[in-house]
């Protein structure tokens, strides 16, 4: 049968003859028809088009990006890019926007589900009992009501359809550390006999919204074609590594990976058994091979599967030493509730428990746990293990994922893991000069200094300048006579400091015999000579670097600084502050606003009162004046002082190093006495004495707040012998 509307655009003229008006009209009117549908037809056609066009663009940009660069497809790529943006990209670009816009207006709101309302027939004080409901609310989640903005029913349109449920509460806090400690205590509402079905849960946005409704029917269809006794999904998402209860049906493990990120599961024999809930995976990201485990421990489990579970790791553990994986990152529920966590580690008072054992198994194998708020209840259940304390920070409890009759469910725990700062080949750019001062020409560096006629570079001048005048002079020196070396370019695989020439030869002799292997066929003689030698280099390298290490352990006892500096070469993360809360509660990230933040939080504990109240009045104990005079600071004991400078110490804010002042003691003594002389007469202290370089220490508690940091002052070394004496 051929298309309607060909047959109504081919509809002949009338022509002539005897025709009704009626009929005119009915032919015009068909002809109009078909001309407005055809015309819509070829609108839909055209913009079917478009869209097709801007799909190939995405695509486009898509591909582009994951073949230029080793990581993902990013939005911040595209917004920092400055060629012209394309149709697609602007599009990207606006929806996003407005998500994050939307995002914004709610990131303070929760919405709270089957909370009793007033009844309808008393309207005049529906407000009035609306607002005692809530702030009874409040109370039982130990939040005070004013930090609530505002709250307000959400009423359906065109009336309810279930009469017996009462409308959603929304209600907006003031910030977004009240909105978490809210989700946070909601778990305490179970206890409560008016709240068992009152449920707590944050805002969310449109989009965010119809995401879990597809995830939701995804995850209905996966599990409407499984069989009875499979497992089940929690959501469907692609990419997810799962491992279900061999019995019966629910539960099991799972890890779900960005499909952006490379992802592979583990299938070794050691962390493969199925007689513990757990599964590996190993996540690839740039240059470095993560293992990532997910392990469940049911309560009131047999020794024998504690036992299992300290066994996989301590092997997921083994394999990182063996450098087949940068980081290691277990996480999972392991219902240890006699274990108390702190920053500084857990404690079980019960000795030879499971408890116990598992505990020890951690501190044997060097794991840190990074838990230290109750996730469950007041027990700490759910564990994040790690082998880098620095690669975990922002570690929150927020609210559970679901939600249940008995509203007994465990908290949620998000948290933000760090990729190496630099890949293993990967060069840091620095174009700062260092100074060599313990390969200086110590002799030349004293008779330069000495050189100088102190007497006159002083003369009439005060403090300030008498200092900034030593420090030209000496800067001046160090120049010509201190040897410099680049760090321009550094490389993180630098040569083991274990290694030494016997090694590298034997190294060499290893790679030639197998070059002679290789090109011989595996001839019997070589293949057994390249074994015995693999056997004596083994054997030589741990000899070698325990020997390194034994020296490293007793010359720290000397100087600490060489066995931390050991360490943290070994790193794969400095220890850095990643992100902090302002006063508004509000996460910042930029360095400018981290040094703002510390540096509010280090004045309000140092501030001075100047209340009069608080100033002690001090009784004097003798009418007599104590008179000190300035000999204590002559050369002769400035030259003693200097000689005992801790080589070791770091360069202070002037640049002053205590290597050529204790190596140059006597060339020092004298323009450094006359500076001292100058400054206790006078009573006035160089500027650049009172200036110090703060790096703040993490104390305990959460990493992101300002107040768990302490600061440490890095003064000038000058100022610090002259306070001695």
């Amino acid at each position: 049968m051929s298309d309607p509307l060909t047959l109504i655009e081919c509809w002949p003229s009338m022509g002539q003859g005897n025709h009704s008006d009626a009929t005119k009209r009915h032919h015009e009117w068909l002809k109009s028809l078909a001309n407005t549908i055809i015309a819509l037809q070829k609108k839909v056609e055209e913009q079917d088009q478009t869209i097709a066009n801007q799909k190939a663009e995405i695509d486009r940009i898509k591909g582009t990006t994951s073949s230029s660069s080793s990581h993902p497809f990013s939005y911040s790529s595209m917004v920092t890019n400055n060629s012209k943006k394309s149709d697609a990209e602007i599009f990207i670009m606006s929806k996003v926007h407005a998500e994050l816009k939307e995002k914004s207006k709610i990131e303070n709101n929760v919405i709270v589900s089957g909370l009793d309302e007033p009844s309808s027939s008393d309207n005049e004080n529906i407000a009035e009992k609306d607002e005692e409901i809530v702030d009874d609310l409040l109370e039982s989640l130990n939040v005070s009501k004013n930090k609530v903005k505002r709250f307000t029913r959400l009423r359906k349109k065109g009336g309810k359809t279930d009469q017996t449920k009462p409308d959603l509460l929304l209600i907006e806090f003031t910030d977004n550390i009240t909105q978490t400690k809210a989700l946070s205590n909601a778990a305490k509402l179970r206890n409560i006999t008016n709240y068992k079905k009152v449920f707590v849960n944050p805002d969310k946005t449109p989009t965010e919204r119809a995401g879990e409704a597809k995830l939701r029917q995804t995850r209905n269809e996966l599990n409407d074609s499984l069989q009875h006794g499979s497992g089940r999904f929690k959501y469907g998402i692609e990419n997810n590594k799962r491992r279900d209860r061999p019995n019966g049906q629910g539960g099991g493990v799972i890890i779900y990976v960005n499909k952006l990120l490379k992802s592979f599961e583990i299938n070794n024999e050691k962390l493969n058994s199925m007689e513990i809930e757990h599964i590996w995976c190993k996540i690839v990201v740039g240059n470095e091979n993560i293992l990532v485990g997910c392990i469940y421990r049911p309560p009131n489990s047999s020794r024998d599967i504690s036992y299992k579970i300290n066994e996989a790791i301590r092997y997921a553990k083994l394999l990182g030493d063996k450098n087949l994986f940068n980081s290691l990152l277990i996480f999972g529920d392991f219902n240890f509730p006699n274990i108390e966590w702190s920053n500084l580690g857990g404690h079980c008072q019960t000795k030879f428990s499971q408890s116990y054992e598992f505990l020890k198994n951690l501190e044997d194998n060097f794991l840190i746990q990074a838990v230290i708020e109750p996730n469950f209840k007041n027990n700490i259940l759910d564990l994040i293990i790690t082998d880098d304390v620095n690669r975990i920070f922002n570690v929150n409890t927020g609210p559970s994922l679901s939600t249940s009759k008995k509203n007994n469910l465990h908290n949620s725990l998000n948290w933000e893991f760090t990729i190496s700062n630099n890949s293993p080949s990967e060069k840091i750019s620095n174009e700062k000069l260092n100074f060599n001062f313990k390969k200086c020409n110590f002799i030349e560096f004293s008779e330069r200094l000495t050189s100088y006629d102190w007497d006159k570079e002083f003369k009439n001048l005060n403090i300030e300048e008498m200092y900034s005048r030593f420090i030209e002079i000496y800067n001046h020196i160090v120049d010509q006579l201190v040897p410099k070396f680049s760090t321009k370019y550094l490389f993180k695989n630098e040569r083991p400091a274990w290694i030494n020439k016997d090694l590298k030869s034997l190294c060499r002799k290893k790679y030639n015999l197998w070059n002679k292997l290789r090109a011989s066929s595996n001839n019997s003689e070589i293949k057994k000579e390249y074994n015995s030698l693999c056997k004596s280099l083994k054997k030589e390298i741990k000899k070698s670097k325990s020997l390194f290490e034994f020296k490293l352990a007793k010359d720290s006892k000397k100087n600490p600084k060489l066995l931390f500096s050991y360490i943290n070469k070994h790193m794969g993360c400095k220890d850095e502050i990643k992100s902090l809360l302002d006063h508004n509660g509000q996460v910042k990230d930029d360095k400018r606003d981290l040094v703002e933040i510390l540096n509010d939080q280090f004045y309000s504990v140092y501030k001075k009162n100047n209340s009069p109240d608080q100033i002690k009045m001090i009784v004097p104990c003798t009418m007599n004046i104590c008179e000190v005079s300035d000999i204590i600071f002559d050369s002769n004991l400035v030259y003693e002082e200097l000689k005992r400078v801790d080589k070791n110490k770091s360069v202070g804010v002037d640049g002053v190093s205590p290597v050529l002042l204790n190596e140059c003691a006597q060339s020092f003594s004298i323009p450094i006495s006359r500076i001292f002389k100058k400054s206790f007469n006078s009573s006035e202290l160089p500027l650049v004495w009172r200036h110090a370089n703060i790096t703040p220490i993490f104390k305990k508690g959460q990493r992101n707040v300002a107040s768990n940091y302490r600061p440490i002052s890095l003064t000038s070394i000058t100022c610090k012998i002259m306070e001695k004496m």
